[in-house]
């Protein structure tokens, strides 16, 4: 199965938070997320359906994780979360937007925005 690829930005502004974003929606490839990978590039990201939650078990590095609701609406960010580390439950989260570290600051996103997912 063709992975499906997607470009994440700020609506509303031409801001591109990631070009290519890989989709998570099956059971497994949510548990398996950036699990036994060595990094994350500038330009790309995982986006985790279906998930209010996150935890950072066996991970080799720290990376930005964005809390979205089905409306799109940014509800929660965490900046550099590090290995063997349990996130809180996000009331209405339904995305997790997984990123390189730092590329929350980089962006400019905010809570309260809202995010569009354009597949490539």
């Amino acid at each position: 199965m063709k992975k499906k690829i997607y470009a994440v930005e700020k609506a509303g502004s031409n801001t591109i938070i990631v070009s290519r974003a890989v989709l998570a929606s099956t059971f497994v490839k949510k548990l398996k997320g950036l699990l036994m990978t060595d990094g994350i590039e500038e330009d790309e990201g995982l986006i985790i359906e279906n998930c209010n939650s996150i935890h950072s078990f066996f991970m080799r590095y720290s990376f930005d994780a964005v809390f979205i609701s089905k409306d799109f609406q940014v509800l929660d960010m965490v900046r550099y979360f590090r290995p063997y580390r349990v996130s809180r439950i996000i009331k209405g989260g339904y995305y997790v937007l997984e990123l390189k570290a730092g590329t929350i600051d980089k962006s400019g996103l905010k809570i309260g925005d809202i995010v569009s997912f354009r597949l490539l």
